[in-house]
């Protein structure tokens, strides 16, 4: 059987084939099989769904499916992701069974991680790349030479998996080991510019990780100092690919705008847009991602610098894009959809497309209701913001009563999020608490919102006292509000009066501080409390509980 008798149509059989043989375990033996060993290209050819079922076959010929794995691209493929991972993973084991050699088992164990994780299958990437990384430091010790860049591109990859589970500390501990690392490499007697651009990239994948964690201003260091690399081995004549300088812009950019610093970021933004489309066209099953991911953030910067409408079209064509993505593969590329479809509704309300925005921001929920169930740790922060935008979006048409269970969704995921981390997410509990009284009052159920708005006032007040710039302002708010819920229920009108003047005196020293942004709401308490302070017994007590300033 000769290649001039495989013509390409004879993939379209293998899928049949394949399921012939799961039912007549003779068709495999005596047909599918003896195909594939000669032809193993027919599998990739057929496609992921072939690849799928190939490798879930029990009975499949190993030597078959070691030939196609020979074939199997390198790199990401958004049309072949998921069979790529399944028959990577059948033909690793035996591979590492037949094998003592520590070095291979290191890079088998490397390569099915990288592979399973751009499939979407984080955790079991993250643990096949903590055994890959247990060995290279074995090897590393006893042959730093040829093992330690192994070892640092291997945490370099370790990290980016751990940031997906949600584990960031961890991850940024990982990237900054894979940092120092190749700082020693660059420090040797026998660096090369090779060694330069692994640092290169280690530094930028550590300023993601930075600024995952809140750091920002050392992410922009970071990125920074790998962007000086890149240039300076350019200038000395080093080519790199398109795909790796737009992926360094993209970075960049990211980390220039977590800054404030817009222009600039957009500016790095839009190179990486540009070389991206340059690489879609050349390898659509490679780039469509990156190309996707650089839209989204590109149409952030547009936004905000004023742009709107050309923000407008890069969401659109991020989310265009994105959800060719997952219907290609869709565990690998759903929280990318749901991101985009967040930023694409944030400019739609901006554009005053209010039931558009609500649409995309609506169904960005659902991903990532999804996404937090599997996964609660990488999404569920993100949820709780698509939650409360929801909210938003509900309240600014008074729709109270469909509004109520979002918030009372969005607290019990910031709930998850303060045990799991109460410094850094016990102020967005405070403020799902505080919208959930809204939302409470709203449908006239005024006791429940008070409970939620008094739980609220609790954490500001302890937050206010540690960081009084962050976090008077909101505790000015919920104590307004508060104050006229009592009114509302008809307590005491010494304790309303309490209340509302805790919240006057807050607001009084910011507008005195800074007046633009105070100053009409310090007006606006004082006036209340003012209208109150001579209330007595038997005045009228009709006063509605409006949404607090």
């Amino acid at each position: 059987m000769g290649e001039a008798l495989s013509p390409p149509y004879l993939s379209r059989a293998i899928p049949t084939l394949t399921a012939a043989a799961e039912r007549w375990p003779h068709v495999g033996s005596d047909y599918l099989y003896p195909l594939l060993k000669q032809h193993p290209q027919l599998a990739v050819q057929a496609g992921n769904a072939a690849l799928l079922a190939l490798a879930m076959q029990e009975s499949a010929d190993t030597d078959a499916l070691e030939a196609i794995e020979t074939l199997l691209p390198n790199g990401p493929h958004a049309d072949l992701a998921g069979g790529i991972a399944a028959i990577t993973h059948r033909v690793i084991g035996p591979r590492i069974e037949r094998t003592d050699n520590l070095r291979l088992h290191a890079m088998y164990r490397t390569e099915l991680a990288e592979r399973l994780y751009r499939a979407g299958f984080h955790e079991r990437a993250a643990d096949m790349a903590r055994n890959g990384v247990e060995i290279w430091r074995q090897l590393a010790d006893f042959d730093p030479f040829f093992n330690v860049p192994l070892l640092a591109s291997s945490l370099n990859w370790y990290g980016a998996y751990l940031a997906e589970l949600g584990q960031r500390e961890e991850a940024l501990e990982t990237a900054e080991e894979a940092v120092a690392l190749n700082r020693r490499l660059i420090d040797g007697d026998h660096a090369t510019s090779l060694d330069e651009q692994r640092l290169a990239e280690a530094l930028g994948n550590l300023a993601t990780r930075l600024s995952e964690v809140g750091r920002g201003a050392e992410a922009l260091a970071a990125a920074e100092e790998s962007a000086a690399i890149r240039d300076r081995l350019g200038t000395g004549g080093v080519r790199f690919y398109v795909s790796e300088d737009a992926t360094a812009q993209l970075n960049l950019g990211a980390r220039l705008a977590d800054q404030g610093r817009t222009e600039e970021a957009l500016a790095a933004t839009e190179r990486a847009v540009i070389g991206f489309r340059k690489t879609v066209e050349v390898n659509p099953a490679a780039h469509t991602f990156d190309l996707a991911m650089a839209l989204n953030n590109y149409g952030t910067h547009l936004f905000k610098a004023d742009r709107l409408a050309e923000a407008l079209a890069a969401a659109e064509e991020s989310v265009t894009l994105w959800r060719q993505l997952v219907l290609k593969w869709s565990l690998a590329h759903e929280q990318g959809l749901a991101m985009a479809l967040f930023n694409l509704g944030t400019f739609k309300v901006a554009a005053g497309y209010q039931a558009e925005a609500y649409a995309a921001t609506e169904e960005s929920a659902g991903i990532y209701r999804k996404l937090a169930a599997g996964n609660p740790a990488a999404n569920d922060e993100s949820l709780a913001t698509v939650l409360g935008r929801l909210t938003t979006l509900l309240q600014s048409e008074e729709r109270y009563a469909e509004a109520l269970p979002i918030t009372t969704e969005t607290v019990a995921v910031c709930r998850r999020l303060v045990a799991a981390d109460p410094a850094a997410h016990e102020a967005g509990l405070a403020h799902a608490l505080f919208e959930q009284g809204m939302m409470l009052s709203g449908c006239n159920r005024e006791l429940e919102a008070r409970f939620a708005v008094e739980e609220a006032i609790d954490i500001r007040r302890r937050l206010a006292g540690a960081n009084p710039a962050a976090h008077l302002p909101r505790l000015a708010q919920a104590l307004y509000a508060l104050g006229l819920l009592k009114y509302n229920m008809h307590d005491d009108m010494s304790d309303v009066l309490n209340t509302l003047s805790e919240s006057m005196v807050i607001y009084q020293r910011l507008a005195a501080a800074d007046p633009e942004t105070f100053a009409d709401t310090a007006w606006e308490v004082r006036a209340t409390f003012a209208e109150l302070l001579p209330e007595a017994e038997g005045r009228s007590r009709s006063r509605r509980f409006g949404r607090a300033p």
